[in-house]
């Protein structure tokens, strides 16, 4: 426990046995607040003072002398992996970095670990010079089990979905088949209940594409492609996707061989060109350009229509954003997500560009393979 307020002062902020003093205002609020809070005095952070929750959280006493590495070995990113002293948020908060709800993880003694969210910014003095660091952690480990038992319900249900509409489509192309020539009163129905429960069908897969994501358990099985065999293929492929539009190819030679997923890039690509198609002016032409970068390969895809307005770019590739002419009629708003979880999930990046009432250009680049 921290030990009461004392009026001894060692510096502008903190008492001898490095506790919050009395006479900082706001002093003992701040020793019984629920969030943890850590003060780190002077340039280097030497001296260390916080209050019962920061060392509740840290699941060991604060030393005042311990400096800002004494819990350095227990701080893990969300991976997993062991945070280095120099990134700890109070080193950057010390470096002149102001931290903006960094998600960590407490590594327990041998239980389960405390997910953090953590903000820290510099304490300066009249001159501009760092003089200290305030920390700020709070527990998010409740928030996180509900995100994690969100996840594994939309799992659940979307698996649980997938094979009552798989039997649906199945029996419903059955019949299609045998009527085909029969009665087209009999025909028109069966071809919209076969439309509407392959959308759900997509709609059910891309459920389950932001549940392995977000958990990282995306499945990609990748291989060496070469991408001037490879996207030519795929956009041949779709061209029912791209139906009233001319798509121009332009392919650079001696692009380096990448190591993709085949169907998780047409399925990106598929999603880039049905957007282009949809959001293009009528009767003008899709262009696919796959040129070589300074580390890889990057594909554009550029149409020509009203475009993305700048307020709408931030959001663009948000969970369950549509645009403001898509909204009332496609999907759940999880395409463009979708796409940039599995170029990431290449390592690579996906973006756009657009100017409004001209084009728009959809960017994604894929590492070359290293040797």
């Amino acid at each position: 426990m921290v030990a009461p307020f004392k009026e001894e002062r060692i510096g502008p902020m903190m008492a001898s046995d490095g506790s919050f003093p009395a006479s900082l205002v706001g002093g003992r609020a701040i020793a019984a607040a629920p969030v943890g809070i850590l003060w780190f005095e002077g340039p280097d952070g030497t001296r260390v003072a916080a209050n019962a929750r920061a060392e509740m959280l840290l699941g060991a006493p604060v030393q005042p002398d311990g400096g800002i590495h004494q819990h350095a070995g227990r701080l893990l990113y969300p991976d997993g992996r062991a945070c280095p002293p120099d990134d700890l948020p109070a080193a950057r908060a010390l470096r002149g970095e102001i931290v903006h709800g960094a998600e960590m993880r407490v590594r327990a003694a041998g239980g389960q670990d405390v997910w953090v969210l953590v903000h820290a910014a510099p304490d300066r003095d009249a001159a501009g010079n760092v003089t200290g660091a305030l920390v700020i952690l709070d527990d998010i480990t409740a928030l996180r089990e509900l995100v994690r038992l969100d996840r594994e319900w939309t799992v659940i249900i979307a698996h649980d979905l997938r094979q009552p509409v798989a039997v649906i489509v199945g029996y419903v192309e059955l019949l299609a088949r045998r009527l085909r020539d029969g009665d087209p009163a009999l025909v028109r129905p069966l071809d919209h209940i076969l439309s509407c429960a392959r959308r759900l069908n997509r709609m059910i897969n891309d459920l389950l594409d932001v549940s392995q994501i977000e958990t990282n358990r995306l499945s990609l099985d990748r291989r060496q492609e070469n991408l001037a065999v490879l996207i030519p293929t795929i956009v041949e492929r779709l061209s029912e996707v791209t139906a009233g539009h001319a798509v121009r190819l332009t392919v650079e030679p001696d692009l380096p061989p990448v190591r993709v997923d085949p169907s998780r890039i047409e399925q990106v690509l598929g999603n880039l060109l049905a957007n282009a198609a949809r959001y293009s002016y009528p009767g003008t032409d899709i262009t696919v350009e796959v040129r070589r970068t300074g580390e890889g390969v990057e594909v554009i895809v550029r149409n020509t229509g009203d475009g993305i307005t700048p307020e709408e770019m931030p959001h663009l590739f948000a969970r369950f954003h549509r645009t403001s002419t898509g909204a009332a009629r496609h999907g759940l708003g999880l395409g463009l997500y979708i796409c940039r979880g599995l170029i990431e999930g290449h390592g690579g990046r996906l973006w756009a560009e657009s100017i409004p009432g001209e084009t728009t250009a959809f960017h994604f680049s894929l590492p070359a393979e290293t040797a």
